[in-house]
């Protein structure tokens, strides 16, 4: 099971209504869970599978802009981690796979300025390959070393009120033009 879809924007916590948020939590939490619970039990009982929860590095800290889609892609990290232990016994390999920028026709226009300001874009098959690379052998992974090593300056070298605001400054500076919405 690969859980892909994702509703994604950047801007303001209120930049979207109520409804839009709520088909966010839908479609970004609800889905995966259901996907996860209905074919995972499969997995287990019949002691194989795998399972890639895609996520993304916002789920690993407070980041301003993307707010409540990093909140969600939070969810899918803790899901993917628990369940990577819980079903290690079941042969069920559970990954969660966070990406960065990738290529996809959902988000095009984005990347276009986010390629123009030197944004590193991954392609759906880099993620593919290192998601199969790391299956079965640890809970969570970022896609790319230049990804890795970001993340792991704001959530490992920062002292934690830094890495937000980088991560605020990211968005505004490659995203929002450098006007806070």
């Amino acid at each position: 099971l690969v859980s892909n879809a994702a509703l994604a924007t950047v801007g303001g916590f209120w930049a979207d209504d109520l409804d839009f948020e709520r088909r966010r939590i839908n479609i970004n939490c609800c889905s995966p869970f259901g996907l996860t619970y209905h074919f995972g039990a499969l997995m287990k009982a019949r002691r194989r599978g795998g399972i890639v929860l895609m996520s993304s590095g916002t789920g690993l800290i407070g980041s301003p802009y993307y707010t409540h889609y990093g909140a969600t892609r939070a969810y899918n990290i803790i899901l993917a981690e628990g369940l990577w232990y819980e079903l290690k016994p079941d042969n069920v390999h559970v990954l969660a796979c966070m990406a960065g920028l990738t290529s996809s026709p959902g988000a095009a226009e984005a990347l276009e300025v986010a390629r123009a300001r030197g944004s590193l874009i991954n392609t759906p098959e880099e993620n593919v390959e290192e998601a199969v690379l790391y299956l079965g052998k640890r809970p969570s992974m970022q896609v790319g070393a230049p990804n890795r090593r970001m993340m792991f300056v704001v959530t490992r070298l920062l002292p934690r009120p830094l890495g937000i605001r980088e991560i605020g400054k990211h968005a505004l500076n490659n995203f929002l033009d450098g006007v806070r919405p």
